[in-house]
């Protein structure tokens, strides 16, 4: 037997003719083993915060908050173009230390909850007397601002949300619960964040909400969802995510950017730790809970009433990303942890601003509580390293007839992951050594038979043709759309066996990931020439992959194939600008009678003579649209009521407006409503634009006459040059009605 999700795994080995024994439970054991060390960090800071005392701690939690100060500091530097960022992705947005913008977000919120409860001493006996917090109201609230500024200097959304959470709670750490002084903060708070809304970046982020249907989060949540269902209840494993998404992510997601986590370290825990997983969480709510009690009945100071509400921050964020997964995030929640789990050695607050009357020791400090709550976290820790050993040693029976035996020796499964073995095997590849490709693809299979490359390496060490390959293949297809050598040589499998469908979607996963972009798209448009592939392409073109506009840009239009482009718009799938720009490139080239016919055939009417078009973008103008000529001494304005202002100096000469038209051979009177009386200073002219230079608009007349063999011509309006002053005059769109054939 095996356990859920591992059937892949089981029949890759199989067709490898590699040993069916014990194998790890994780499906990534170098992953699992890279999240447990990553684990430590945090971990020591726990340990080591909740043995300091109360003074240590508080020099702790202003390390923090200085260090939170020097991070928006650099963050100011780089949104003015002159700080080191580490990722240029965010260039736009300040990130401070971290290559993240959500993270300097989440990080900031934070420091605004430990600036909120850094107080002054409120008596001999107060936390914040002995721990070192000892920052004035003017201070806090300077600090305060300047976090709440850097909040908005990142641009992140949810960064916002943690600071109006951070901001509510600053408001109880300056007033407590007195009616008067909870009223004076909580104006205060809200005149605060008026201004940091109304401001210019407030009103940025702001903005960036409107995008939130189409954020990609949607995306992986459901992915990872379907991930978890299918491992359920044993997990993944540790570290895992990036190993098995693409085995559950559906063509229409994937692009050349890849989540190394699903934005949301709730579902991502449970989905590779399992049940455990699950188990953990709740744990760890409960402890959570449980401290809230303890703090809402005033057995505790300051610093862990402050710690509570930096973990819940870090827990909300979660929601919506992956702070506990970046080192420095992890190793400030275990500092905040442990800040939580020490002893409580004195109140905060005076009792009268309790909720309930703290027990006190005969001294007059709050007697230490019999069981810290650190005792009770080592529950949520056990099950988290629990968990990570859960996908080391647990080992899962490949199938019901195997059995461990000297083939198949149980080994520490961290030891080799099958990433040498697979480099080996790509070196033999470019090499054309075809033996050492095979066993170096055999190794990398037996060390990690989930990874989607060493199975198809394994095939390329087979003829295309025997079914050997066509099986291995087919599972490394099985692992997702991501991997290019599969993703070519099944476009190739596709068009050598017919299968259309096979070879298109393929071709898409190719395309998507930028996989020899030339090469795939010249396959696709000699697909595309055949009524059934040519259907297969439109259902994936009329998705609108990344890769969409490339392709219909680089040689659609250019020959009498139209086919494919008219496919679309007989489904309502092609986008005028695409249309335009097929026309355009004909136009061009001179070629103005394939102008004319792919004009008609896609529905671009080259004979409407709108003004328009005037103010329409370039890429979606046509060879047949309104052009205004830069003539010096003119200007040319379209109003709101659609005509056309034209002024031009005392003796300008010149071509002011023009235009192509496709016509069939007759007479046609151009019709113009003239608005102004000056109107006589302008004149028509036409010529063919296929070699006749004849003027087509006889003199003193606004009749065009066409002549045959002259399918295409150029329409231009021109100032005289008679007008003794500045002339002004507004046109109607002109209309182009015939007269006879």
């Amino acid at each position: 037997m095996s356990f859920p999700g591992r059937e892949p795994a089981v029949e890759i080995l199989r067709l490898a003719d590699l040993p069916l024994g014990w194998r790890p439970l994780s499906l990534d054991p170098g992953a699992t083993w890279r999240a447990l060390l990553e684990l430590l960090p945090a971990v020591a800071l726990f340990a080591a915060t909740a043995a300091a005392s109360s003074r240590q701690r508080g020099q702790l939690a202003l390390a923090v908050i200085l260090f939170a100060a020097a991070s928006v500091l650099l963050e100011a530097a780089q949104l003015i173009g002159v700080g080191w960022q580490a990722d240029p992705a965010h260039r736009l947005w300040g990130t401070g230390f971290f290559s993240n913008r959500n993270h300097q977000a989440a990080f900031l919120a934070l420091a605004v909850v430990l600036v909120a409860f850094a107080g002054p001493a409120r008596s001999k006996h107060s936390s914040s007397a002995r721990a070192g917090m000892n920052l004035s109201s003017p201070a806090r609230a300077a600090l305060i601002i300047l976090f709440s500024a850097g909040v908005l200097g990142t641009g992140s959304r949810a960064g916002l949300v943690l600071l109006a959470l951070a901001l509510a709670s600053s408001v109880l750490a300056f007033a407590g619960w007195r009616r008067r002084t909870l009223v004076t903060g909580l104006a205060g708070l809200l005149a605060l964040v008026s201004i940091l809304l109304l401001s210019s970046a407030g009103q940025k982020v702001i903005a960036r909400f409107a995008t939130a249907e189409t954020d990609l989060r949607f995306t992986f949540w459901s992915d990872a969802l379907g991930a978890l269902l299918e491992y359920w209840p044993v997990g993944s494993g540790l570290g895992t995510f990036p190993t098995v998404l693409p085995r559950f992510e559906p063509l229409d997601h994937v692009t050349t950017a890849f989540p190394n986590n699903a934005h949301n370290d709730w579902l991502e825990l449970v989905m590779e730790a399992g049940v455990l997983g699950a188990i953990a969480l709740t744990a760890v709510l409960v402890l959570l809970c449980r401290s809230a009690w303890q703090l809402w009945r005033g057995r505790g100071d300051a610093l862990q009433t402050a710690a509570f509400l930096g973990l819940g921050l870090l827990l909300v964020h979660s929601v919506v990303d992956y702070p506990l997964r970046m080192t420095a995030l992890s190793a400030l929640a275990g500092l905040l942890a442990g800040l939580l789990t020490g002893h409580s050695e004195i109140a905060p607050f005076p009792a009268s601003e309790c909720a309930f009357e703290p027990k006190r020791a005969p001294n007059g400090l709050v007697a230490p509580r019999r069981a810290s709550i650190g005792v009770y976290a080592v529950l949520p820790a056990s099950l988290l390293l629990l968990a990570t050993a859960w996908s080391f040693y647990l080992t899962d029976q490949a199938a019901s007839s195997a059995k461990p035996s000297a083939a198949a020796p149980l080994s520490l499964p961290w030891v080799a992951d099958g990433r040498a073995a697979e480099q080996k095997a790509l070196a033999a590849l470019r090499e054309g050594d075809a033996s050492r490709l095979e066993a170096s693809a055999r190794e990398a299979i037996d060390q990690a038979p989930n990874r989607p490359l060493p199975p198809a390496l394994l095939a390329l060490a087979f003829r295309a043709d025997d079914q050997a390959a066509v099986n291995l293949m087919g599972w490394a297809g099985s692992a997702g759309w991501r991997e290019p050598v599969t993703n070519l040589w099944l476009v190739d499998y596709g068009l050598r066996t017919g299968n259309l469908q096979l070879a298109v979607l393929r071709s898409d996963a190719a395309l998507r990931l930028g996989t020899e972009r030339e090469k795939v798209s010249e396959v696709l448009r000699r697909l595309a020439k055949e009524p059934q592939a040519r259907a297969l392409i439109v259902d994936r073109l009329a998705v609108d992959p990344p890769w969409r506009g490339h392709f219909l840009s680089a040689g659609w239009g250019t020959g009498e194939d139209l086919s494919l482009l008219t496919s679309l718009q007989e489904k309502g799938q092609l986008k005028r600008s695409e249309a335009a720009a097929a026309v355009r490139r004909l136009g061009e080239a001179e070629r103005w009678r394939d102008a004319w016919q792919a004009a008609v055939a896609l529905g671009l009417r080259p004979n409407e003579a709108s003004f328009a078009a005037l103010e329409a973008p370039d890429d979606e103008r046509t060879p047949f649209e309104w052009r205004v000529i830069d003539l010096p001494g003119t200007t040319a304005e379209l109003q709101e009521d659609g005509t056309l202002s034209l002024e031009a100096d005392a003796g300008t000469a010149g071509a002011v407006l023009t235009r192509r038209l496709a016509l069939a051979p007759g007479q046609y009177a151009i019709d113009v409503d003239d608005l102004g009386r000056e109107s006589e200073f302008l004149r028509w002219t036409a010529q063919c634009t296929e070699g006749q230079q004849a003027d087509l608009v006889p003199e003193g007349t606004s009749q065009l006459n066409v002549p045959a063999n002259c399918s295409v011509i150029s329409l231009e309006l021109r100032w005289t040059g008679r007008q003794l002053s500045r002339s002004d005059v507004k046109l109607n769109a002109p209309r182009i009605r015939r007269i006879s054939s």
